[in-house]
């Protein structure tokens, strides 16, 4: 009689359509806590909008309500934080400082997620996880091509240059004068926005860059001012930006990866 003990039997979890979704869909609301909190504490409005211009928020829900977002708080241990008291109040979400060590293991742990993506035009695309998508954990790491990437001066120079009587190809007048407009207040506003974007690395591709013969017709791959169009610029973060539209909507902007083939400058077309 064999007394030898049975062998376990393996049991194989699979993973339908629904969890696979519902897995991406956590892994793209990690993420964009991440960057949207990466700066410091944000309001619950402002994250309610800048989640749903990335399409991870229904137009009438509340992040409380969303599984997504209940759980991505939870495990980035994000802190609530009620700001004033009454109708004057706000609440506001943190994450919570870590040691090193648990950096480390945060970091480790990410790298071990499905590639979390946006869809490139956040206002008018639904997201996906594969088509028209931007991995914003590259999107940081950009070798800078010479200083004048990262310098306002020369930015101030070469937007100096051109010529507002010649629009780029595909660029009416028009929308060419606003352009410049929108990279004249970006360089020399009332807020340093030059400044800051030069202290978070941005390239002079990441705000000016453009498809070289249809600029808008490639916005997908364009710089930030090419989609302010008159809007006004609320916030800048090291991956991303805020931009509330003329028609009072608000569009979040992350920076693009760019393939240096079809992106120039737009002082650079000839």
């Amino acid at each position: 009689m064999d007394d030898s003990p049975a062998p376990e039997r393996q049991h194989h979890v699979q993973i339908g359509p629904q969890g696979k979704r519902s897995a991406e869909r956590l892994a793209a609301t990690i993420s964009f806590l991440r960057v949207a909190l990466g700066g410091g504490p944000v309001t619950v409005t402002e994250l309610e909008q800048e989640a749903r211009a990335a399409r991870l928020l229904g137009d009438r829900q509340a992040i409380s309500q969303a599984k997504p977002f209940r759980r991505a708080k939870q495990e980035l241990g994000i802190q609530p934080t009620r700001i004033g008291f009454g109708r004057g109040g706000e609440w506001t979400w943190s994450i919570a400082p870590t040691s090193p060590a648990e950096n480390t293991k945060a970091s480790a742990s990410l790298d071990h997620r499905p590639a979390v993506t946006y869809a490139e035009t956040q206002s008018d695309t639904q997201y996906s996880s594969a088509e028209h998508a931007v991995d914003i954990r590259c999107q940081g790491a950009r070798p800078a091509r010479h200083d004048a990437d990262i310098d306002p001066e020369a930015w101030r120079r070469a937007v100096a240059r051109l010529d507002r009587r010649h629009p780029l190809p595909d660029v009416s007048l028009t929308r060419w004068e606003q352009f410049i407009r929108d990279c004249a207040s970006f360089l020399d506003g009332t807020e340093p926005w030059a400044r800051r974007a030069a202290g978070l690395r941005w390239r002079a591709v990441d705000l000016f860059g453009c498809n070289r013969s249809q600029p808008l017709g490639h916005l997908g791959v364009a710089g930030l001012m090419w989609v302010m169009d008159g809007g006004r610029l609320a916030r800048l973060h090291a991956d991303w930006a805020a931009i509330e539209l003329r028609d009072g909507q608000h569009r979040t902007f992350h920076r693009r990866r760019v393939d240096s083939l079809r992106v120039v400058l737009p002082w650079e077309v000839r």
